[in-house]
This record gives structure tokens, C-alpha cells and sequence, in this order.
């Protein structure tokens, strides 16, 4: 029986952890996001705010006030969707000073 309990705590905590995205830049818009990096075999990108401020994203992870979601990341953007509106954000110099 304890075993059982134990298994089900297990497999709740794996659904909770799974379903959990990251919401990243919520006070800022998307068109005020940079992509900085972008790594396709890693899955992984930098993004960066007007203030400077940079985050980690991933597949999945929800961005900017409009909370896009990360759909795919590629050598030089990134794609974000909502709703059914799909954007590319294209990874730009950080100091070019766009």
C-alpha cells in the first residue's frame, strides 16, 4: 500500500512538473523582446528585454505580455504563437543597438 501511495505522488508530481511553462517578460511586449542566441540543437535561446534583462527559453516556455508560446527554435529565430497568429523573432547582434 505504501508503495502505491508512493507511486501516485510520484507520477502527480511528474504531471505538475510537466505541465509547468515558464512565463518570462510579462510587463514587456513582444516587439520589445530581443532573441540574442539561439542554439537548434539544444533547444535553447537567450532572450533579452529593453532593460537589459536576459532569460533562458525553451520549447514550450510562454513569452512577453501577450504570452506567446515557443514553438519552435531555429539557427537564427525563433518562432512564438498564439492563439492561431505565429511569429518569427529573428536573432539580432545585441549591440547593434535595435
Amino acid at each position: 500500500m505504501k508503495n502505491k501511495i508512493a507511486i501516485v505522488a510520484i507520477i502527480i508530481s511528474l504531471i505538475a512538473m510537466s505541465a509547468y511553462a515558464d512565463a518570462l517578460f510579462e510587463n514587456a511586449y513582444l516587439s520589445d523582446l530581443r532573441v540574442i542566441k539561439a542554439d537548434e540543437q539544444a533547444g535553447w535561446t537567450l532572450i533579452q528585454d529593453r532593460g537589459g534583462n536576459e532569460g533562458d527559453v525553451v520549447v514550450g516556455d510562454s513569452i512577453g505580455w501577450e504570452q506567446a508560446v515557443v514553438v519552435a527554435i531555429e539557427k537564427a529565430a525563433i518562432m512564438v504563437e498564439r492563439e492561431d497568429l505565429k511569429t518569427r523573432m529573428p536573432v539580432v547582434d545585441p549591440f547593434a543597438g535595435n
